[in-house]
């Protein structure tokens, strides 16, 4: 009998600039999360009207938004 395992994922990340999102992604991936970001070949991508998203995995969900938080403090610390 094969079990079959429901994932979901959420957003953790979203920004008007696929630029972030793609930073955002690739760190997240380089963490060993998989992760992907959402309308990079929108026609409006990096509009206001297009946000852009970063997707994971549900299970991943807090060690991602934890990440994310700790680059962004440490970005804000350098502006």
């Amino acid at each position: 009998m094969t079990e079959t395992i429901s994932r979901s994922a959420v957003v953790v990340y979203s920004s008007p600039s696929v630029a972030d999102t793609q930073i955002v992604t690739s760190m997240l991936v380089a963490e060993g999360i998989h992760a992907t970001a959402t309308e990079v070949n929108e026609p409006f991508a990096g509009l206001p009207i297009a946000t852009s998203e970063v997707i994971v995995w549900r299970e991943d969900e807090d060690r991602a938004r934890a990440l994310i938080e700790k680059s962004a403090k440490r970005h804000r610390q350098h502006a």
